[in-house]
């Protein structure tokens, strides 16, 4: 039994030629087992312990990573840091032992760079801070559950695909989107409010979108960018309707329709009922 072993007295272990524990032991019963003038090859026991019994132990002044790198198994509940979980992954490799890790918490960084042997398993993986695309897929390669906030380029957003779209409890692009990518962002599971884009499409595009797709643009009284470089009086009429019809009441949804200014040397700013600019 694991309790017999550990409060056995120092001499009744030293003398033994081989110790072995036919349960799992805490970190603490460990500590005594491995303690032992067995060798090695000849002390066998697995732990099986809480992350607070785990941070309680690493807190004591005989703490030992040989303890858990001598175990044929390592089983953690509960939630640790991604420094602890890195102690028990690295020293658990050195024999192979498998380490079970309940959660592990950590920056985009910290836990995308976690190293897991072949028997080793992480249940879930939380993220503090953004993610990148990349970061997402190596921190979905390392834990079954994970969730964190995406911030990305569109392309690397609109290509990441569906699971680690879902993944994300947020979801921000650093540049403007089409109309087609809106799409694909607003299809993951992460609320409208936690998706943030800045919108911008031909008139085309636009004309044809519906309000509430032209309304998932950043912020209530967000800006639709257009990129054409010209615009016929009779698309222009069409945009002014549209952009009348859903311009914002100050501090409520809908959107505001606009030309991209940097594609044309000449604008004209033509004050309507709300404003609304377009190339001539």
């Amino acid at each position: 039994m694991v309790p017999n072993l550990a409060s056995a007295s120092s001499n009744a272990l030293n003398g033994a030629t081989k110790v072995s524990a036919n349960a799992n032991a805490t970190f603490a019963q460990a500590h005594v087992i491995n303690g032992a003038n067995a060798t090695v090859a000849n002390t066998s026991y697995s732990i099986s312990d809480t992350a607070a019994a785990f941070t309680a132990y690493q807190g004591t002044g005989s703490h030992t990573a040989a303890t858990y790198r001598h175990a044929s198994s390592v089983i953690v509940t509960g939630e640790i840091t991604h420094t602890q979980a890195t102690s028990l992954l690295t020293e658990g490799s050195s024999n192979n032992a498998s380490v079970t890790l309940g959660t592990v918490t950590g920056n985009a960084a910290q836990t995308s760079a976690l190293t897991l042997g072949t028997n080793d398993s992480i249940s879930e993986l939380k993220v503090a801070g953004n993610t990148s695309v990349p970061q997402a897929k190596l921190i979905a390669a390392r834990a079954t559950t994970y969730s964190y906030a995406l911030v990305d380029d569109v392309a690397d957003l609109v290509g990441a695909g569906t699971s680690i779209l879902n993944a994300a409890t947020s979801i921000t692009s650093s540049d403007r989107v089409t109309l087609e990518q809106s799409r694909t962002l607003d299809a993951a599971t992460s609320s409208d409010a936690n998706t943030v884009f800045e919108i911008t499409d031909t008139a085309s595009n636009v004309l044809s979108a519906t309000a509430a797709e032209l309304a998932r643009g950043n912020t209530n009284n967000n800006t639709i960018n257009l990129l054409d470089t010209s615009l016929s009086a009779s698309v222009v009429t069409q945009l002014r309707a549209k952009d009348a019809a859903n311009n914002p009441v100050e501090g409520v949804g809908g959107f505001l329709i606009n030309t991209n200014a940097v594609s044309s040397p000449k604008l004209l700013i033509i004050n309507l009922p709300k404003e609304f600019i377009f190339n001539l």
